[in-house]
């Protein structure tokens, strides 16, 4: 069992790139465009660091966020 406020989450980070990526691709890739909706939709409601720093201070203190490759967030509790 985890102690309180140990772990670890990864997440999308919102950024133009990324959205344009998608919004390229996913027309070759997806065989629906249900799915490039989606994929396109999971960029935009994806949160920037700044966001994420703000939610996990007020959340658990001492946790950290940090940009990772590509386009990504890893955010980390204390002692993770």
């Amino acid at each position: 069992m985890a102690a309180p406020g140990r772990g670890a989450g990864l997440d999308l980070r919102r950024h133009y790139f990324p959205w344009i990526f998608v919004s390229i691709a996913g027309r070759i890739i997806f065989e629906s465009r249900v799915s490039l909706f989606d994929g396109q939709a999971s960029v935009l409601q994806a949160y920037t660091p700044e966001e994420a720093r703000a939610i996990v201070r007020d959340a658990v203190p001492g946790s950290r966020v940090e940009r990772i490759f590509p386009y990504r967030l890893l955010i980390s509790g204390p002692g993770a």
